[in-house]
């Protein structure tokens, strides 16, 4: 019978086993944790000290950020009971400088059902 081992050269560390191997598996564990981890939209922004967040009262952002620098609706489509509708909402648009990016709320009946990031 044949001997199944591999020959070990000198200069060669064998790399099977050992920190450098554990190391390896380690971060290709968290690497593989990282990619699985679904995307999530971001539903909520700071103004000044505070922020708001996907399901808060109009009046809360209102109290929060103020007046929007402009107003207008659209018809988004939102999942509501497992369901995808056209409904008509309301968007909101922030900016507090000009190095940062816009960001639109959309309301939907009194509520904030969405964040999202728009341009400089």
């Amino acid at each position: 019978m044949e001997n199944l081992k591999q020959p070990k050269y000198r200069n060669c560390p064998d790399l099977s086993s050992g920190p450098a191997t554990r190391r390896i598996n380690c971060w290709l564990l968290v690497l593989g944790c990282l990619l699985l981890t679904p995307c999530a939209e971001a539903d909520s922004f700071r103004c000044g000290r505070k922020v708001v967040r996907s399901g808060d009262a109009q009046a809360a952002l209102l109290s929060a950020c103020g007046e929007p620098q402009r107003r207008d609706s659209a018809q988004e489509a939102l999942w509501a009971g497992g369901n995808q509708k056209l409904v008509k909402v309301q968007r909101w648009y922030y900016k507090s400088s000009g190095r940062k990016l816009e960001r639109v709320v959309l309301l939907y009946q009194g509520k904030i059902v969405a964040v999202r990031t728009g341009g400089r």
